[in-house]
């Protein structure tokens, strides 16, 4: 049970203390003698409680179990003075859990956890005590209420709420009680009944007797403890929290837990309490607030190598456990909302679970989690010397000595070297976070009159914003100038400033992460599209700090964890909508970065963009049809289908596409739905058509999703607006335009009816391998470009992409020609394009160099869509914009470039015109 060799055992300070336990204890093993006789020889507290329980510690020693909670409890159920015995288990649990800590038998976690179950149980049996001792009480709110179903419950907060508490620990404590469960008449009466009983629990605790006390309790974390009683009522708590609740509070719930009492009564409340916790987005304002606390609380700074560590509280000096726990918890507080992993209420696993996130570096962590456990030990030992709650590093070098024989060092300076290496090893990480250092960097005065017309914006015209901001502006004007080119940047970042609703929370993220500043600044001098994206929709730098923003995009689990997620919440319609559009914000933005930064490069972003889409029309359909079910009634017959045409169908979506949709629907033989309130099939699916088209384009708090034009369905927009699929096929067989055929195409069913899906993919089928009339493929071809051409002239050659010689429409219904002659049954123009050759009278390499050209262009739409059309082309101060279009094309110059598109325009243009004519 015990190692033998005395390794790491207390040295005894007093070795007559040492010696009396060794006669005492005369009949164990040696090495259990060195190990009591030390613990004895260090703390006079333990040496009286071995004395006492001699025979007790004997017998434990006899047995290989080392468990005590099970021992105490027995002792509990059979009492008949729970007083006395509490307090008698209280020493038990003392003595025991200190030979088992010192005797590394237990580690930390088993050590706090132990001393964390003892509390538990001394406060259920004192509350099952007070609650069946009050017949008046029970009397009250019926007698068929049991204690744990009466509503009254406690609440276990700070070190006691994660299983975390320190050998001589107060407990923190906030008792409530549901008022839901009672009558209104009878409110007052049980408010004052749990507030009595209340009163006799904490009184069963922590009154000192001749026996000592069990726990010394505290109850100011309650709401206004100054002014409100020791127990209260749910509602009242709830309000407190929702309309005055504080950045301090929020973080000591993270350790809340209801340990004894009515626990689904308390499990409810706690659930309640989530939103006040956990905020949705990144909240990087409550970072001003934890330092000023912590700076409140921090006792002295320190002065590495003096002996300034002599007298310091361990649990507040900076670098101290307290500085640990702050800094873990202000990190779970400003992520926890987004991501649940890291609401642990334990200190270690807490900051386990930011380094898995990439809040924490692997180096840092190491240092943390190391200093922690080397405190704690050190906590456990000065208040194991007397039992007194103490954090106070000895002030004299006799006791420190004391300190350094019980934590097994001989030599005290080995304990003062490791302890003041620690607290400046952890000052150093928190303070960094907390307070860190602002960078210096003259302005020029053109850049400082820009930037003092900042502070006139909207967005900084709170005192905080313009304080967070001032400090930051050095550092934003010097990245800008990094950049290469500094006047579009700026210029761009005050068209950012001015779109910005409000600052506060942006600027304290950035404050804290100021490579944050440089992708801002990257961004703004990449092109305007993305930065006045970010300007309507800040929130989504939050999803930059996720340790995965910068991997591969796991569509499917982040998909697959959203839905979790909202159906375990049980979200309403409205609030479905609002977080999809949320987590589109996160993804469209993530893909830009990931092409900006140069980690997926266009024709990746197309797909990506393009299964972005998939996912969103899938969720937001579901959400839709759903919510109008439980109204009208299950979709009749077969249901219906989403078909995606155009980019989304051939997957060739940018930046700034919008959804080309066709719904068609096949109600078989039915004329109503079945609902509360039934319609007529044609007027149910043209509902519901609208409310899916509204649940796409509204735009709410979170933004908007896409822009949908459905004017590819039969007959455009004279046309009904779902289509049925009977209708569509008659159509599509008999009376489709050419054009429309062409189109067809790119379709490919997005989301609805499995049943559905295989019959449109049949009905696909048919059509493609239909014979198709080659001669008059090309008139109609010639036609359309000609009708394209026609009505608006290029703007910029060679820029401009779907206008001028050698466009890209040109070459995507030559493609579309292929895949209806040969039926070719992918939606992407580049396979179409490779049976070119075959189509009319084009060679291979006439083949290769169209399909070359379209890949060049739809690489040139990719970034044109990213930064903003081609206004950046020749644009000297844009080189961060021409770096993308030079990286994505592989050329070296933006004018090799133009010469290029000319030359292979024109050669392409006049190719295919040759080759349809003929």
């Amino acid at each position: 049970m015990i190692k033998t060799d005395n390794t790491g055992f207390p040295i005894p300070y007093d070795s007559k203390f040492a010696l009396e336990i060794h006669s005492i204890y005369d009949c164990l093993p040696k090495h259990l003698r060195v190990l009591l006789g030390g613990i004895g020889g260090c703390s006079p507290y333990l040496f009286n409680l071995l004395i006492d329980n001699k025979d007790w510690v004997i017998e434990k020693f006899s047995t290989d179990c080392t468990d005590v909670i099970s021992e105490i409890k027995n002792d509990l159920d059979k009492t008949s003075d729970l007083q006395k015995t509490l307090r008698l288990s209280k020493s038990k649990i003392a003595l025991w859990t200190a030979i088992c800590d010192l005797g590394m038998i237990w580690d930390l976690e088993k050590v706090t956890a132990t001393l964390t179950e003892f509390a538990d149980l001394a406060l259920k049996r004192a509350m099952e005590f007070e609650f069946n001792n009050n017949a008046k009480m029970r009397n009250l709110i019926g007698l068929e209420k049991k204690y744990d179903d009466s509503g009254w419950f406690v609440l276990a907060m700070g070190k006691m709420g994660a299983f975390e508490l320190n050998y001589s620990s107060d407990i923190d404590l906030i008792f409530l009680f549901d008022e839901s469960l009672y009558p209104d008449e009878k409110y007052t009466d049980v408010r004052m009944a749990f507030i009595r009983m209340s009163r006799s629990v904490n009184k069963l605790i922590s009154e000192t007797t001749g026996l000592g006390y069990v726990f010394r309790t505290d109850f100011r974390l309650r709401p206004n403890p100054s002014v409100t009683p020791i127990c209260l009522s749910v509602d009242s708590a709830l309000a407190y929290y929702e309309s005055s609740g504080r950045s301090w509070e929020r973080a000591a719930f993270i350790k809340a837990r209801t340990c004894a009492g009515d626990l689904i009564a308390g499990q409810k409340f706690l659930k309640k309490l989530q939103p006040f916790i956990w905020r949705k987005h990144l909240d990087f304002a409550t970072i001003k607030d934890a330092h000023d606390i912590r700076q409140q609380i921090k006792v002295s700074n320190l002065k590495s190598g003096s002996k300034k560590l002599f007298g310091q509280n361990i649990k507040l000096t900076e670098g101290g456990i307290r500085d640990i726990e702050f800094y873990a918890q202000t990190k779970q507080i400003i992520a926890g909302g987004r991501n649940q992993t890291l609401r642990s209420s334990q200190t270690c696993k807490a900051l386990y679970n930011l380094e898995q996130n990439g809040w924490l570096k692997t180096k840092e962590l190491n240092i943390l989690i190391n200093s922690y456990k080397f405190y704690r030990k050190i906590e456990h030992r000065l208040q194991m010397i007397n039992d007194l709650q103490t954090h106070t590093i000895p002030k004299s070098e006799i006791n420190f000595n004391r300190l350094s024989f019980f934590m097994g060092i001989k030599d005290s300076s080995d304990l003062h070297k490791k302890l003041n290496d620690n607290l400046l090893s952890v000052s150093k990480i928190t303070g960094m976070f907390f307070s860190p250092e602002i960078e210096r960097f003259e302005i020029s005065e053109d850049f400082f009159n820009l930037s003092e017309e900042w502070l006139r914006l909207p967005a900084l015209r709170s005192d905080k914003a313009k304080e967070l901001f001032r400090n930051l502006r050095p550092i934003i004007i010097k990245k800008a100038f990094e950049s290469g080119s500094p006047n579009i940047t700026l210029q761009r970042f005050t068209r950012f400033l001015e779109n910005l609703p409000s600052g506060v929370q942006l600027f304290s993220l950035f404050a804290s992460n100021k490579e944050l500043i440089d992708l801002l600044l990257e961004i703004c001098a990449s092109g305007e599209v993305l930065s006045n994206y970010l300007a309507k929709n800040s929130i989504v730098f939050d999803s930059v700090l996720d340790g995965n923003f910068f991997n591969e995009i796991e569509f499917e689990k982040i998909f697959n964890n959203f839905r979790e997620e909202i159906f375990e919440n049980n979200t309403d319609y409205e609030d479905q909508l609002n977080y999809t559009r949320r987590l589109y914000s996160e993804l469209h933005f993530r893909i830009g970065v990931q092409f900006l930064r140069g980690i997926i490069n266009s024709k990746e972003a197309s797909i990506h963009y393009s299964k972005l889409a998939d996912h969103i029309l899938e969720i937001v359909w579901y959400f839709c049809y759903s919510n109008f079910e439980t109204l009208h009634g299950k979709m009749p017959g077969k249901g219906a289908i989403v078909l995606g045409m155009g980019s989304l169908g051939a997957r060739n979506m940018n930046a700034q596409s919008d959804l080309d949709l066709i719904l068609i629907y096949d109600a078989q033989h039915s004329l109503r739905s079945d609902g509360k309130k039934p319609l007529d099939v044609q007027v149910y699916y043209s509902r519901l058509t609208k409310k899916f088209l509204t649940a796409l384009n509204a735009k709410m708090s979170n933004g908007s999703l896409y822009q949908v034009d459905m004017r590819l369905r039969p007959s455009g927009n004279t046309g009904p607006i779902a289509t049925s699929f009977a209708s569509y096929q008659e159509y599509q067989l008999n009376k489709a335009w050419i054009w429309e055929r062409l189109a067809f195409v790119r379709s490919r069913v997005i989301c609805g009816s499995n049943e559905l899906h295989c019959e449109f993919n049949m009905l696909q089928g048919n059509i493609l391998s239909l014979d198709a009339d080659r001669e008059k493929l090309f008139k109609e071809i010639l036609f359309m470009l000609a009708k394209i051409n026609a009505n608006k002239i290029s703007e910029k050659f060679p820029w401009e992409l779907k206008r001028g010689p050698g466009n890209m429409l040109t070459m995507e219904l030559l493609g579309q020609g292929c895949a209806l002659i040969f039926d070719i049954r992918s939606q992407d123009t580049c396979d179409h394009l490779n049976r070119l050759k075959d189509f009319g009278k084009w060679s291979a390499s006439d083949q290769e160099k169209i399909k070359k050209l379209y890949q060049v262009l739809l690489s040139l739409k990719q970034v044109f869509a990213f930064i903003g059309d081609f206004r950046d082309v020749e644009n000297k101060d844009a080189i961060i914009s021409q770096r993308l279009i030079l990286r994505e094309t592989g050329l070296s110059s933006i004018s090799e470039l133009n010469n290029y598109l000319i030359e292979l325009r024109n050669w392409v243009d006049k190719t295919i015109m040759l080759g349809l004519k003929q």
